[in-house]
């Protein structure tokens, strides 16, 4: 009887295993997962760092709350990792998110942030989004950032601290202009205001008035990189203020703003200007259409150039850079943010450019197609070239091989990148968190970026 009741729940042992039963409750967690994270609940007023567990940590490479990149992720192994919530999100519970090459673990409802004490909230990213790094070439320790929609900062202790400087509300197209000669002498733009201009390096403003027009939406500035006091504007219309019988597009100055000459009659006028770049025998002048100008003369004669587009054609031009030795220019696209070469050709006197992608890497850090934000060509060795692609990218032979900075300190979709003018191997990077500083530059796995924000938070 016994040996039969043993029978008995041994063979019931077996059947509830195979309808689904178990003895162990618990299964091994398999593949990339979040079990659990620590402290659950956190206040907005201070930077706190959290623990979180789970599987297959070793090769992630970025940590997420709802869509705010956490910073300073450390891997402790391949189930636990640490990384820091910024300070200054708005509250609420939030999802949690880590990320591979190739894979996603997502623990819903992982955190909630509370208001903290005494402190506001940014309404915005941490550090801000800050779209442009500039450099004193004189004086190495005072750079500018800009950050869109809020305005310049100013540091003199070589990016340790910032004061801010100059109020705009203008979003990305805000963009700070130095003189080529006189490094103090800066210009910006306010919507519907026009340019400022401070001759003192930022301590004081002034706004620049365009005789004739009664309303701008935006204005960049392109100051001449070997006059001084020589700028050209582009003058940028909505739909709202474009008038057919005012002249919009390039203006030239050769006395630091304070008389201008429009100087653009071969240029339809309702063309927007979105950037003006300089050869080494010719001005370029890009269009948000996908058209470049060739100017000459001093500026003041422009050819539509033909451009040979060997992938998809750009049609709408954000920002051009010119190589400045090879002459070669560099094209960003507005809307996808791909990045074109182009080398320019002449026929019986036509010029036209011949234009195809950067191939940064054969596969991008997430699979897909990556956008470029900046180019900057290394002053002391023009071969040397820095973008901000998914992650910062360097080419040190002229762009026919590219580096990624592909560390998890490396600053993720960055908005700008700068060579350091004075620190060979220092480089800066920036992106909606903020400024990073790497002075590891010619080390890219394991190069350490520092995040440089003191005084550029809570002006959101």
């Amino acid at each position: 009887m016994n040996i039969k009741l043993g029978n008995f729940f041994a063979v019931l042992c077996v059947v509830l295993l195979c309808l689904g039963g178990s003895v162990n409750p618990v299964e091994a967690q398999t593949g990339l997962a979040i079990t659990s994270v620590d402290p659950q609940t956190v206040y907005n007023d201070l930077d706190t760092t959290i623990t979180v567990t789970g599987s297959e940590f070793t090769d992630v490479i970025r940590v997420t709350l709802n869509e705010t990149d956490l910073t300073d992720v450390v891997i402790v192994d391949s189930e636990t990792l640490t990384a820091v919530i910024p300070w200054g999100m708005e509250p609420g519970t939030y999802p949690l998110s880590v990320y591979t090459a190739s894979d996603q673990a997502d623990l819903p409802a992982a955190i909630t942030i509370e208001l903290g004490i005494g402190e506001w909230i940014t309404k915005g990213p941490y550090g801000g989004d800050v779209n442009q790094i500039l450099q004193d070439p004189v004086n190495t320790d005072r750079i500018y950032t800009v950050v869109a929609g809020v305005g310049v900062f100013r540091s003199v202790d070589h990016g340790e601290s910032w004061d801010f400087i100059f109020s705009t509300d203008t979003g990305y197209d805000a963009t700070l202009a130095m003189d080529a000669v006189n490094p103090n002498l800066l210009y910006i733009a306010k919507t519907h205001e026009g340019l400022y201009r401070s001759s003192d390096g930022g301590d004081s403003w002034q706004a620049i008035p365009f005789p004739g027009i009664p309303q701008i939406n935006i204005a960049r500035a392109f100051p001449d990189p070997a006059q001084a006091n020589v700028v050209f504007a582009g003058l940028i219309f909505s739909e709202y203020d474009y008038d057919a019988g005012i002249d919009f597009g390039i203006y030239k100055s050769t006395n630091a703003g304070t008389t201008w000459t429009h100087v653009s009659d071969d240029i339809p006028n309702d063309k927007v200007i979105t950037s003006i770049a300089y050869g080494t025998a010719a001005m370029y002048a890009s269009t948000d259409d996908g058209l470049i100008y060739r100017g000459t003369d001093g500026g003041t004669t422009w050819v539509e150039m033909a451009i040979n587009w060997a992938d998809d054609p750009v049609e709408n031009i954000s920002k051009i850079k010119v190589q400045p030795v090879t002459n070669d220019l560099f094209v960003i696209n507005y809307y996808s943010g791909t990045l074109n070469r182009c080398e320019e050709a002449e026929d019986s006197g036509v010029f036209s450019l011949n234009c195809g992608w950067v191939l940064v890497g054969d596969e991008t850090i997430f699979g897909n197609a990556d956008p470029t934000s900046d180019v900057q060509f290394n002053p002391n060795n023009h071969e040397d070239i820095l973008i901000a692609y998914s992650k910062p990218a360097r080419s040190t032979d002229n762009g026919a091989s590219w580096e990624i900075y592909s560390d998890l300190s490396a600053p993720f979709q960055p908005k700008a990148v700068m060579f350091d003018l004075s620190e060979p191997l220092t480089i800066f990077s920036s992106n909606a968190q903020g400024l990073f500083r790497n002075d590891t530059a010619d080390v890219y796995a394991a190069s350490e970026w520092v995040k440089k924000v003191e005084g550029l938070t809570g002006i959101m």
